[in-house]
């Protein structure tokens, strides 16, 4: 028989049940709908059986609200729910509470993947390659996320990938535009666009950089800050400034020390 002594509100919907077993003073926390449930504000004792089975379904309801809050904050795949649960209760609790999620519709895959494929599409500036690692990495299913990426068609791409890159290249200090130009490929690739999409619209984008750098100014400036670190009457010294340059995107404008 367990002997109950005391019930204390806890944190949100949680009691401290205070009680004595086999002459051990012992206490736990407990989900107010086991209150309600065993009306354990009007009990005194309860068997050993009940509360066995009182602590079971506290377990099962405690690890299910805990999968539900998860899931209030952002969307999972059946195995990253898993994940995020796991350190706290059993394997085969976790897969109980699982299987009531999706069969209450909680959790739904398929639906999921497709509202986070339009989410990111239609919000964010990230190419199909980018979504695709992203829900892989989240534990989503390989065919889901194909199925669902199919909607991102390549004109769809291309408009994001200008988007992106016009917007990049804004907040991008002024440099040479051959490196402007690897500095935005390897950006805009990085973010899972394909290197079709990007070389199309970087084609696009390059008479507008041209227009808006004046390399010459740019080479007068990168010798003003470089002189005092090359003598270029020294010919092994005049050939590293030429190399910095050319490491700088300026090789073109560098090949005129040649002849100075």
């Amino acid at each position: 028989m367990i002997k109950l002594i005391d019930i204390e509100k806890d944190k949100q919907k949680r009691y401290k049940l205070i009680y004595e077993e086999k002459g051990e003073k012992k206490d736990c926390l407990i989900h107010i709908d086991m209150v309600i449930k065993y009306s354990l504000l009007n009990q005194e004792t309860l068997d050993t059986k009940t509360f066995k089975t009182l602590m079971q379904e506290n377990q099962y309801t405690e690890t299910f609200m805990h999968a539900i809050n998860l899931l209030a904050k952002k969307p999972y795949a059946r195995k990253g729910l898993f994940k995020a649960i796991k350190t706290s209760t059993n394997v085969p609790l976790i897969n109980q509470v699982l299987d009531e999620l999706e069969q209450l519709g909680y959790l739904n895959e398929q639906k999921t993947v497709e509202y986070m494929v339009n989410e990111m599409m239609e919000y964010d500036l990230v190419g199909p390659n980018f979504i695709y690692t992203k829900l892989e990495k989240e534990g989503f299913e390989e065919s889901l996320i194909k199925t669902a990426l199919t909607q991102y068609n390549e004109t769809k791409e291309h408009e994001k990938c200008h988007q992106f890159l016009e917007k990049t290249a804004k907040t991008m200090k002024t440099e040479p535009v051959d490196k402007m130009l690897f500095k935005l490929k390897t950006k805009a690739y990085q973010k899972g666009f394909n290197l079709e999409v990007i070389d199309r619209n970087l084609t696009d984008l390059k008479p507008k950089l041209k227009e808006n750098t004046d390399e010459e100014e740019l080479l007068k400036k990168t010798l003003q800050r470089l002189k005092k670190r090359y003598n270029t009457q020294d010919p092994k010294e005049k050939n590293k400034l030429i190399q910095k340059l050319m490491r700088d995107g300026l090789d073109r404008k560098s090949t005129r020390l040649n002849s100075s």
